[in-house]
């Protein structure tokens, strides 16, 4: 926070958020946004092994983005 408010003090706070697919009920897949004056950055995208290849993990790329994108 002091860089930034010694740099840019009307840029708000960087968030994260943090987000969990689950498929029936159980936790298969993970992703996290970090978003920073108006930038913002996908990261630690996993789906667990045995879940693999079912489009877990586009479908959790598709709905950060698209939450994103509405803000």
């Amino acid at each position: 926070g002091y860089v930034i408010e010694m740099v840019q003090p009307d840029i708000p706070p960087p968030t994260m958020r943090l987000y969990v697919a689950y498929l029936e009920g159980e936790p298969v897949g993970t992703a996290s946004l970090f978003e920073a004056a108006g930038i913002g950055g996908l990261y630690n995208l996993g789906t667990r092994p045995a879940f693999r290849r079912r489009g877990i993990a586009a479908a959790l790329i598709r709905h950060v983005l698209d939450e994103a994108c509405w803000e």
